[in-house]
């Protein structure tokens, strides 16, 4: 692997972090103010359980994937996947940022 092939997945990883972290509190602060319904049952359960379960979660499972990735690089669909799944929070982020400035221009909150 070169030098910028190393930086770019290491960028990626970071980015998938920190859009991990803003989706919990973006959807933290949705729930919390009863904005958003959580639709996926899992993740619905271990919020209403343990909301620092939730947040462990959410770090664990990006900085998992960064530990296992170097026993996986030699695969490029797992380099793919990661970039897919780092776009769809992306997306997610940038959806939750939407309904956060109409909910806050409207005064829901």
């Amino acid at each position: 692997m070169n030098v910028s092939t190393s930086k770019s997945t290491r960028m990626m990883f970071i980015g998938l972090l920190v859009c991990s972290i803003t989706d919990a509190i973006f959807t933290d602060v949705g729930l919390r103010l009863q904005l958003i319904e959580e639709l996926n049952p899992l993740v619905k359960h271990i919020y209403e359980t343990n909301r620092l379960s939730y947040y462990g979660i959410k770090l664990l499972l990006p900085l998992l994937l960064l530990f296992l990735y170097p026993r996986l690089k030699p695969y490029r669909w797992i380099h793919a996947s990661i970039s897919v799944t780092f776009l769809i929070y992306l997306a997610v982020n940038v959806y939750h940022a939407l309904w956060l400035s109409i909910s806050l221009s409207k005064g829901l909150f």
